[in-house]
């Protein structure tokens, strides 16, 4: 073999290497004297592993630049995170918390510029305490149950945080472990935001190291001593001191300081009072978590456990009753508290806490002036009547814009008799009597085209209807007689009953009650209800949505804010009390934005019903013309229950919709108790209301066509033919009359 063969033999090139083991040299034949035939398969076996190796330890790395890449990418991500969510100031000043947060009331003018109306306060009876005041035993008391290493940490146990985080999947204590210090507690109480979302304990943890560093543990503590809650509305260790104990924190043996300690988890399921054995065991936890850090000495933590627990439960003192807030802020405080329960599933204890005691500010829709004016109508009897009744009814009023704002509300007659009473004009449910018919027939129908302005309608009852068990005529006018062929326009006029029954019967019950349900967002109707004895109540019948005879009936407020469909072109907003509420750092809380709202019917539709509900008050047959504005244009229609236990008007005018009810708490009948006309009782409130405002007219729809239309016939009339106006949707005009 030739050096150079010998050379080719032995390269380093893969191919040749295995063609040599391949070829006759070793393949065939014996081998060779002195062959090192099996040291070259081994090589060859090595050879492999090395190639093994070799793509493990690439994979390897591999796998360390993606940790490493994926890495950088969560710490960027969370870099990211961090700046767009973490407030870097708590926007928490415990200088100020002496005085409270309190919630305060804006306004704003036409002008835009914002006013004060008024700050909530709510009876909860706290008192500061300076911490020189506070015994040491009552420190380490609540230090060594909530947060034994809060002088040591720097405003995040994070020892404690990773226990809770691994204790949310593997059960390591037997129960949900908390991770918040004083501090993150501190933070809570004042800015009310415990929601259960990484963002928000990012954002908390943030924050706590940020108060630290502003503040000394002796004032974060301070601070934590007088906000914690304590039950029975009481917020601070003195003034649960007093409250429990009836002494001075100053004067707290260590088993009462440790009883309020164990409080902490649950001041309801704690309550020394009211759960005294579990108290006592929480109690005793506390007492050895004071021992085991050297807070009591061995004879107080043995003293502590045989020693009973005496109470004295006193009352709050009271500084004194300042002046009722309005029905407008009772209202506004009772929306808000349902939407803070509704969109931050809080309970309603923990907003109404939230809501008085945080530094809120909430943007209302109210009308001071209005509400003035409103209040005052309210208090004067001759508002009602021209002399003093000696049992006079309860009434209540509702104004809103065309849009849903409420712009004032009353909920009683007289004097107020305290803050969030019974407001009649936001929770009583009552009859709406006739005042139904114009949303749950009239509106409906023309929207489908079942009838126009002037379609004729025979008025007589049907007949042989199944009523109470019995067959009979129904329904019965109020006036206990019937009219003849009439059109919608004078039907409606007139309030008769038969001819919406008819219609109804057209547009079916179940549109009927979907309009009233989804459209005009009426909520107290009920679509099938079984009660205990098996009877089937429904809203779903003739004369429950004909003639507003409900099950349980509907709330002023949300039939008044239906209305403004017919003065707005035919929009709906559900009625709000406030705009916006910002929390104490200025940001956005909850949001009510009514100035857009849904189409409920067309525009041409809410023109030619604001044309028919014109006519019910100034019509010769109107039911309504008691409530006719010398120079104000107003709609609007009456309601009366068939008991005569409720009567309403609901109506418009070009700046305002606006309902009334009268009625006594408990039904009885308010026919001929000497009351004015209900229609009358709403002017005698709503003149007063435009009396400096410029006249107006609606905004009618230019598609709202105006037609002579024939009496006869209720088509377009022709010459010879007698005549009254009508007002029709282009897309439905009712054909020309051919003669009678």
């Amino acid at each position: 073999m030739s050096k150079k063969d010998s050379i080719d033999i032995y390269s380093n090139d893969d191919s040749s290497y295995e063609d040599i083991y391949s070829s006759d040299i070793y393949s065939n034949g014996p081998a060779r004297k002195g062959s090192k035939h099996p040291k070259k398969k081994k090589s060859r076996a090595g050879r492999h592993i090395k190639r093994a190796l070799a793509l493990i330890g690439k994979l390897l790395v591999t796998l360390m630049l993606v940790v490493v890449i994926t890495g950088s990418i969560v710490v960027t991500a969370l870099t990211v995170y961090v700046m767009k969510f973490v407030d870097p100031d708590a926007g928490v000043d415990l200088h100020k918390l002496q005085q409270g947060y309190q919630t305060t009331i804006y306004t704003v003018d036409a002008s835009g510029k914002e006013k004060i109306l008024t700050t909530l306060e709510q009876s909860v009876n706290k008192e500061w305490a300076d911490l020189s005041k506070i015994p040491q035993h009552v420190r380490d008391a609540f230090i060594y149950t909530e947060d034994e290493r809060f002088m040591e940490h720097d405003g995040v146990d994070w020892k404690r945080t990773f226990g809770a985080f691994v204790n949310m999947f593997i059960n390591i204590y037997g129960f949900r472990q908390g991770g918040s210090t004083i501090t993150q507690q501190v933070i809570k109480n004042l800015t009310g935001d415990d929601d259960v979302r990484i963002e928000r304990k990012v954002q908390e943890i943030f924050r706590a190291i940020n108060l630290e560093r502003k503040y000394t543990k002796d004032e974060i503590l301070e601070a934590y001593l007088n906000v914690i809650h304590l039950g029975r509305n009481t917020n601070g260790v003195q003034a649960a001191s007093k409250l429990y104990f009836n002494k001075d924190v100053s004067k707290l043996t260590i088993v009462e300081a440790a009883a309020l300690a164990a409080m902490t988890r649950n001041p309801v399921g704690y309550d020394p009072i009211n759960h005294p054995d579990k108290n006592k065991d929480r109690r005793e936890y506390v007492l050895k978590q004071m021992y085991e850090h050297g807070a009591i000495t061995e004879q107080e933590y043995k003293d502590g456990l045989n020693t009973e627990l005496e109470t004295h439960l006193t009352k709050p003192s009271s500084s004194g009753v300042k002046e009722y807030q309005s029905y407008f802020v009772d209202h506004l405080v009772n929306q808000i508290i349902a939407d803070l329960m509704e969109q931050k599933g809080w309970s309603e204890e923990k907003a109404t806490q939230q809501l008085y005691n945080n530094g809120y500010k909430i943007y209302a829709t109210v009308d001071p002036e209005l509400q003035t004016l409103l209040e005052k109508k309210f208090k004067e009897s001759s508002t009602f009547s021209s002399k003093v009744l000696k049992d006079p009814p309860q009434a209540a009023m509702i104004i809103m814009d065309h849009y849903g704002n409420i712009k004032a509300v009353v909920g009683g007659r007289g004097e107020k008799p305290g803050n969030r009473v019974l407001n009649r004009a936001t929770q009583s449910v009552r009859s709406p009597g006739s005042s139904i018919k114009p949303l749950s027939v009239y509106a409906p129908a023309i929207e489908n085209d079942l009838i126009t302005y002037s379609t004729m309608v025979k008025d007589e009852p049907l007949k042989n209807v199944l009523i109470g068990g019995k067959r009979r005529d129904w329904p019965n006018n109020y006036t206990k007689r019937n009219y003849g062929t009439l059109p919608v326009e004078q039907a409606l006029q007139r309030s008769l009953n038969t001819i919406p029954v008819k219609l109804l019967q057209d547009l079916t019950l179940q549109r009927s009650y979907d309009f009233l349900t989804q459209k005009v967002g009426l909520t107290t109707l009920v679509e099938n209800n079984t009660t205990s004895d098996g009877t089937t109540q429904t809203d779903l019948s003739l004369g429950n949505l004909a003639m507003g005879d409900m099950v349980k009936g509907t709330k002023l407020s949300e039939l008044t804010a239906a209305f403004q469909i017919f003065a707005n072109g035919g929009t709906y907003a559900y009625p709000t009390s406030y705009t916006k509420v910002l929390d104490s750092n200025d940001k956005e809380l909850l949001v009510r934005d009514n100035s857009k709202g849904k189409r409920a019917i067309s525009e041409e539709t809410s023109g030619v019903m604001n044309k028919l509900l014109q006519r019910v008050v100034e019509g010769p047959y109107g039911t309504g013309k008691a409530a006719k504005i010398s120079g104000t244009t107003v709609i609007g229609k009456t309601g009366t229950s068939n008991t005569y236990n409720d009567q309403l008007f609901v109506g418009a005018t070009p700046y305002y919709v606006a309902g009334l009810w009268y009625g006594y708490d408990t039904p009885k009948s308010v026919e001929g108790i000497g009351m004015y006309p209900v229609g009358q009782i709403w002017k005698n409130v709503m003149q007063d209301a435009h009396k400096d405002l410029p006249e107006k007219e609606f905004t009618i729809s230019d598609k709202v066509v105006k037609k002579q239309y024939c009496t006869k016939t209720g088509l377009i009339a022709k010459s010879g033919c007698p005549k009254a106006t009508g007002y029709y949707k282009s897309s439905n005009i009712p054909k020309t009359c051919s003669g009678h």
